[in-house]
């Protein structure tokens, strides 16, 4: 214990020490340390509505995402809080006793969770335990309208997304839709990235396998990775929206990468989360605008489409008209 304390005094010392140089000759001081930014892989998603529809909606939903000039970054949870609260107000006004005590607490923290993972395929009843959560850590909320509360904004959050992002919701269904028809063929989903990568979905039936002998000296487990077994049409179904998405993250990720290599640049990734040192993050930001931009030029909805109907709609039976008559 004393050694880890002498190290951590000593790491603070050190840490003093750069920092009061820093300060004094800030230009002449080597900074080793990373600044992360964030990429937003949501932006992906929302970004398909160029793809599908041209209407005055269409640039709110793009500003809201950062994908149209703006003198100040936005923020689409804040965009959907306020969305949220326009509606809340409107009840109010009605009567809504609900909507009345959530007057004040409809904020940007609780709708953030909900709003982020509806591209992962969330449900209302997910959005409202999530919803629940945030609510019941505010301490001047009365518990007494937790469950009316959370079921209220949940239902308010997904009808200011269903506004906002129309189109992308749209997507998002087909994705689904085309899964649920993929799986009920008998076969996983797959696809292949802008890079050439072929992806399969590896969510299969789950089979019971029990090794050893009896009792205690046994190991019961479970196998749902063997494409000799029929596909786990729920999985398969939720999973494609936020697999797909991710696809084009890794894809996004790996342009940037292989680009600030070529710029002599150190970085580092996480997700959507990339490092570089401080002086090369307005090259890595120039970088990382510069490929997203160049991904989403291609037709990649279009080149998706055509790889789905050329991998499972021309299978002897599985005509298109078969498949169209499954819905």
């Amino acid at each position: 214990m004393q050694r880890h304390l002498s190290q951590a005094s000593s790491c603070m010392q050190g840490f003093c020490s750069w920092s009061a140089t820093a300060l004094e000759s800030p230009v002449r001081t080597a900074s080793r340390g990373r600044v992360r930014t964030s990429s937003v892989h949501n932006q992906h998603i929302y970004n398909y509505i160029f793809d599908s529809i041209i209407s005055p909606v269409l640039s709110l939903c793009a500003a809201s995402v950062n994908l149209e000039p703006s003198d100040v970054p936005q923020d689409v949870y804040s965009d959907v809080a306020v969305q949220v609260e326009v509606f809340r107000r409107q009840d109010a006004r009605r009567g809504s006793r609900v909507a009345q005590v959530l007057e004040g607490f409809v904020t940007r923290k609780v709708v953030k969770q909900t709003v982020m993972t509806v591209v992962y395929g969330v449900t209302r009843f997910g959005g409202r335990l999530q919803i629940e959560k945030r609510i019941r850590e505010l301490s001047d909320f009365p518990q007494e309208f937790l469950w009316d509360a959370s079921h209220y904004l949940v239902r308010q959050v997904f009808r200011s997304l269903q506004e906002m992002f129309s189109g992308s919701r749209a997507i998002q269904h087909w994705l689904t839709e085309s899964a649920r028809l993929i799986s009920h063929m008998g076969s996983a989903v797959e696809w292949v990235t802008p890079l050439g990568i072929p992806i399969i979905q590896p969510y299969h039936q789950e089979i019971k396998v029990k090794q050893g002998g009896r009792g205690l000296q046994s190991v019961s487990y479970s196998v749902n990775a063997d494409s000799s077994l029929k596909p786990n049409k729920l999985k398969q179904k939720n999973g494609f929206p936020p697999n797909f998405i991710h696809s084009l993250d890794s894809t996004h990720m790996m342009l940037t990468a292989l680009h600030c290599y070529r710029e002599g640049l150190t970085f580092v990734s996480v997700h959507d989360c990339f490092w570089t040192h401080a002086a090369h993050v307005p090259i890595m930001n120039q970088v990382c605008r510069e490929q997203f931009v160049r991904l989403h030029s291609q037709q990649i909805l279009q080149d998706l489409s055509t790889f789905l109907v050329s991998r499972f709609c021309c299978k002897g039976k599985f005509s298109w008209a078969y498949l169209r008559s499954l819905f």
